[in-house]
């Protein structure tokens, strides 16, 4: 017996009807974790309790519509973060699809929600945008700005003293207009660790240490009393004239 399409009338219109006043507002999105409300993990009310977003696949043009809805301007930054196992119990989003055009989150192609089992990465995505505070990363203590301990400010529990390699060390020296990475402390791994775990780690095509990923549950494994010491190629024993910033001047012989 052929179904009538009746039946399928209260799903389209559940599916078509916009939601009501409450439901759809910016207040159902937040970010976590972050020094300011521009900044940290994005966080989305589902049944009554918050949960977060994975950070598989997501991209400029969904950042762009989370820092636009939450009026925190454009989009700085974009990360994905590693959770606690006790984070790791909340439900999670999977992914969205934005063209960047849209006025909120929910105007979006959105995944399904569902435990941590169903995020590939296991992570979540972290976002920086522009209204947010000014942050400051170089390297401190040293003979000029190109060489010395990586240090970051206005960035909450984020260390850069811990676990920076080669690619990470070549990341920052880029990100501070210092070159490529000359030199770097080697990192002190322990017996039970594997090599590839970090607590950052870049793939080396990121335009900033922002962007790259943190692993906050590696972090405690890090002795803090080793600092990183990183050296770029614009820290050379050379006397540099005519120019403002180490690493943009003419060379003088002597």
């Amino acid at each position: 017996m052929e179904q009538s399409s009746l039946g399928l009338w209260p799903l389209l219109l559940l599916a078509c009807w916009p939601l009501p006043p409450g439901l759809a507002g910016e207040n159902l999105v937040n970010f976590l974790g972050g020094d300011n409300k521009c900044e940290g993990q994005i966080q989305l009310l589902y049944d009554g309790q918050w949960g977060l977003m994975c950070g598989d696949g997501l991209g400029m043009q969904e950042a762009s519509v989370i820092c636009r809805q939450l009026g925190c301007g454009s989009v700085h930054s974009i990360s994905q973060y590693i959770l606690t196992p006790e984070e790791m119990k909340q439900p999670w989003l999977y992914g969205a699809q934005c063209r960047g055009e849209e006025a909120t989150l929910w105007e979006c192609l959105l995944g399904p929600w569902g435990p941590l089992s169903g995020c590939k990465c296991q992570c979540v995505a972290v976002i920086i945008c522009s209204g947010g505070t000014t942050r400051q990363i170089g390297l401190a203590d040293g003979s000029s700005p190109c060489a010395g301990i990586p240090e970051a400010t206005g960035l909450s529990g984020l260390s850069l003293r811990c676990d920076l390699q080669k690619v990470e060390a070549g990341v920052l020296c880029r990100q501070l207009e210092c070159g490529t990475a000359l030199q770097w402390s080697r990192a002190h791994h322990r017996a039970d660790r594997k090599p590839e775990e970090k607590y950052i780690k870049c793939k080396g095509t990121e335009p900033d240490i922002l962007h790259c990923q943190t692993n906050v549950n590696f972090l405690e494994q890090c002795d803090l009393l080793t600092y990183t010491q990183v050296m770029c190629t614009g820290h050379l024993e050379v006397s540099l004239v005519g120019g403002e910033h180490l690493c943009k001047n003419s060379l003088e012989v002597q």
